[in-house]
Formats: structure tokens, sequence, C-alpha cells
């Protein structure tokens, strides 16, 4: 392979290639795509060389699964353009990163620049027999095993047969510090008075612990106000003034008569003020004259919460004032997130004994600003797309919840089993494979087109299926996650039981060259070779010049 192909750090604009895993990939002239009057965006190379994708392709980026659509609106608006001609352009962002291969074929974490063409002309659809699909212009190289010799080849030479490149593992730069915003009180600031332990701790310290409030001016009657949960004309009224009185007061330069404030202290004294916790934050939302208390605690990023995450990712809605989550299989998984809801301050409804209603507009407002929740539904709304940033522990937590309410298990006595897992958001799935990919489980995407079972009219939609299938797969599944429902672990591990002395792998066949073949048995092993593993399947991968990932692992 010619050096000049390999991939340089240098040289990336924006980067989504893999490494390892070779699958069998169809292309034809009747897989090109329209003419497309669009701007792509740039992948490997330099800006004259036209390797670019669709804008509707997903990148990973920075931990996130990003459409070219928010990547080019990213660069358009947060970059500094420092390239430019009449239909392309070139933009550095800061901390912008993707993974990428360096020359030894190794997956590395690369810095990267966004490359924008005006492009017109035909795009290829490339679609790989375990699912993988991507539209890419014709000059766009993908990483091709022919006959063993690994070359780069443009996407308009790939033929139907081949066998390209995809990622087969990945060890994602997890940090659980990108998973929320650090300005997530801020925005909340924009609809919300935010009182916290700090205004509590404040008032305090200024009355000597509530017995002297004689120092305080009217800005901190009012924080007491909200402290004891009572609206202007409540407090007005509580400390005998005229509420309109109390208004006027309230506007810039109005004089604070010792009168008034003798009255305000005379009811504070009167009354306890309700404490706030260093995780506790108190949400006041003002509507016209009345206003809405709501305490919350200040949610940490821990098992607890990602459970409930997968929960209601899996099997939950959202609206502005609601979360809503359903269950009537999983009744302890669903008790334990119903009791983390209780103790993070939120109560909820239950109806039909199986559908669970938390009516809290802050809490809503609070997981969006912190956390990227989106209102909807599944198909609508998905999984967060932070949700990569995870470590492994809580990554591991989140897949064994998601998967045991979402999964389906194939298995018949005697055939190949299966975890099965179909989605209405296409990008549910990237997020579950990436995160797949961590633990080294591979898997295979298909696409269906069916009737949808919450609609009232028969609705014809389309549906993504996640497929672990293969004994390698299923076995670093159960290892690495696992399920909570144990009937279904128990029939998985039958299946493996079932096929654990057998030598034959179902993984998908690599091309390989024969004669290096020969040759590394020759000098690796000494002596006969009849007792080794891989023995029984020689034959038939010399014969057919393919080997499975299992030989190849065995032999190596």
């Amino acid at each position: 392979m010619p050096k000049k192909n390999i991939p340089t750090k240098e040289k990336h604009a924006v980067k989504k290639t893999s490494k390892k895993e070779e699958v069998h990939s169809t292309h034809s002239d009747s897989h090109k795509l329209p003419i497309q009057p669009e701007i792509n965006v740039g992948l490997v190379g330099h800006v004259d060389n036209g390797k670019c994708i669709a804008l509707d392709e997903s990148i990973l980026i920075n931990n996130r699964v990003l459409s070219g659509h928010e990547l080019k609106n990213m660069a358009i608006s947060n970059g500094k353009l420092i390239d430019k001609s009449i239909n392309e352009s070139l933009y550095e962002l800061d901390n912008l990163y993707t993974y990428s291969i360096d020359p030894n074929f190794n997956i590395t974490r690369s810095k990267s620049k966004v490359f924008l063409q005006n492009y017109k002309g035909n795009l290829n659809y490339i679609k790989t027999k375990t699912g993988r699909e991507i539209k890419l212009t014709k000059n766009h190289p993908l990483l091709v095993n022919r006959n063993g010799s690994l070359m780069w080849t443009p996407s308009d030479e790939i033929k139907e047969g081949d066998f390209i490149a995809v990622l087969r593992n990945l060890n994602i730069k997890s940090n659980n510090n990108e998973f929320f915003n650090e300005d997530y009180l801020t925005k909340l600031g924009n609809r919300y008075i935010l009182l916290t332990k700090k205004d509590y701790q404040y008032i305090k310290n200024k009355t000597n612990n509530f017995t002297n409030f004689g120092k305080c001016e009217l800005e901190d009657f009012n924080k007491i106000k909200l402290l004891l949960r009572q609206s202007a004309m409540s407090f007005a009224k509580n400390c005998k003034i005229n509420p309109e009185y109390f208004w006027k007061m309230n506007r810039p330069k109005v004089y604070f008569p010792e009168s008034i404030k003798n009255k305000i202290i005379k009811y504070v004294n009167s009354v306890e003020i309700e404490s706030i916790k260093d995780n506790e934050i108190l949400f006041v939302l003002k509507k016209g004259y009345k206003y809405q208390f709501t305490k919350l605690k200040d949610i940490k990023l821990n098992s607890d919460f990602v459970k409930f995450l997968a929960f209601f990712n899996a099997e939950g809605t959202s609206s502005k004032t609601r979360i809503q989550l359903s269950q009537k299989n999983y009744r302890e998984m669903s008790n334990y997130v119903l009791k983390y809801i209780n103790s993070i301050g939120l109560k909820y409804k239950t109806y039909d004994n199986k559908d669970f209603h938390i009516n809290s507009r802050p809490f809503v407002d609070y997981l969006i600003a912190k956390y990227n929740i989106k209102i909807g539904n599944n198909r609508t709304a998905g999984i967060p797309p932070k949700v990569l940033s995870l470590d492994k522990n809580l990554k591991k937590v989140y897949l064994r919840w998601f998967f045991t309410f979402e999964n389906y298990i194939v298995y018949k006595k005697g055939r190949t089993a299966g975890i099965f897992l179909i989605q209405a958001n296409k990008n549910n799935i990237n997020l579950l494979n990436y995160m797949l990919l961590e633990f080294g489980i591979f898997c295979t995407i298909t696409q269906q087109e069916k009737y949808a079972s919450n609609t009232k009219n028969k609705t014809k939609r389309i549906y993504y299926q996640l497929n672990i299938s293969g004994k390698d797969n299923i076995n670093n599944y159960l290892k690495e996650i696992g399920l909570e429902d144990k009937n279904k672990e128990k029939l998985l591990k039958t299946y493996l039981k079932s096929i654990y002395n057998r030598g034959k792998s179902r993984n998908i066949k690599n091309p390989i060259d024969v004669k290096i073949l020969n040759n590394y048995i020759t000098k690796a092993f000494k002596g006969s070779i009849k007792k080794q593993i891989w023995y029984k399947n020689l034959e038939e991968v010399r014969k057919n010049g393919q080997a499975s990932d299992f030989f190849i692992r065995e032999i190596i």
C-alpha cells in the first residue's frame, strides 16, 4: 500500500474511519444517489481531494454522535475560518476531536478540522453485510481487504463482494464531567428564581441564626419570603402590610419605612425558616401574583441516576411538565427507580399499576438544562448524545438496564441465539453500538418497515434493529454487561453451553493470503499442529482463502 494513502494526524479534517473488522459490502452503479446540490462534510486528506460525506451522515465527535448538519452549524457559528475558496471552506474549532487510525492502523483520538464543500454531483451509497451504511463522494477512500492485501480504495472503485474495514472495538476517552452542563444553574435562572444553601446560609449568618433581623434590608426580607415559600401577597398579609404598598417598596429607590420593617421582623420572628441542604435547590416559578415552589436535590451522576435514565430512555416519554414511565413486567426494577424518585424530592402518581407520572416542570427543565434530555418519546427524543462520556462502569449499568427493558432473546434448541433490540430512533442504535464496541461487542444492524404499535391508525414506520449474535459476542455481553432478567441470561448461557465445544465460529470470514498463513504456521508452530483448537478449520481456510475472527485470534 503506498505510504501517501495512509492518513496522518496532520491531514485530518473531520474523520470517521475504522480498522480491524473487514465486512462484506455491496456497491454498484444502481446505488449511486441522485445529484446532490448540497454542502458535504470533509473527512480525510487535503481539502482538494474530494473526500466527503453527506450532511445527513453521523460522525463521532467529542464523544457525541453528531450529524453533518450539526457539525456544519457548529463550524459556521463557533469556528475560525482558516481557508476559503469559491465552493469550499475550512474551519478550526477549539477542542474538536474525533477517532481515527494512525499509520500502524491503531485507533487514536485526533484533533480535527471541519471542511465544507458546496458539492453538486453523485454520491455513492455503500452498505455492509452487517448493516453499516454511508453516503460519500466518489473519491472518498475506504480501507479495503482484497485477497489479504489492505489498500485505500476510492468509493467509486469498490465492488460488491469487497471487504471494507469497520470498527471492531473502540476505547473512548470518557469523562463524567462532560456528561452534564456546568452552566445548568445559569440556564435555569432564566426561568426560575433559584435558592441554594449559599442563600440560606447568608441569611442565617446575617441574622445570627435567625434571632436578630435588625440588620436585614428589604432585599434580605424578599429572600426570607421565598425561603418561607410565600408569595408577595401572602407574605404582606402575614406581616399585616398592605400588599400594594409592599410591591411599591420593591421598586428602585423607594424608601423602606422603619415601621414597616418592624412589622416584618415581628412576623419572621414568629415562624421557622426551613433549611436548604448542601445538595438541594429551591425552584421558585413566578406566575403573575402566584408563586410555585419546588425543592429538589441537585442530582449526582451515579449508578442510581443512570438506572433512572436507562428506564426513562427505554420506557419513558416526556412533555414540558411531566416525565412518564411505563413498565409492567420488571416490577423490582421499576420500584427501585420510583424509590429513587422519592429520594430526590419528587412524588409520582400510578395509573393502571404500570404507568408512573412525575408531574414537575422544574424537574423536566432541570434534566434539560443539566443533562441535555429532550422532550418527546423514544422516536423523537432518544438517548442523550453525551451518554458516550460516561465512564465504563456507568456505561455497564446503563446498557444492562436499557437492554433488560428493551431486548428480546431469540433461541431455539440447536439453532443460533441472539440478543435483539429494536428502536425507532436511528441515533439510539448508533450510540448503543459505540458503547458496545468499548466492550469488544460487535453488532449487526438491520432496518425494517412495520406498523407502529402506539398509533391509533395503522401507520408504517422505519425501525432499526441491533443484533448481538455469535458465541464470542454473546459471551462478551454476558461477561461484561449482563441482564437483570435472570431467565433471559439463563437462556443465553444454555445456548453458549450447547456450542462450547464447537470449533467453528459464525463470525464473518476475512480474506487472507494463504501463502503468508502457511509461512507463519511453519515458523510459529514446531512439531504437530493437529492438537491446536483451530486445526479442524485449517483445511477450509486454505481452500477458501478466508478465516473467521475466532480462527485468527486462536492462531495468533
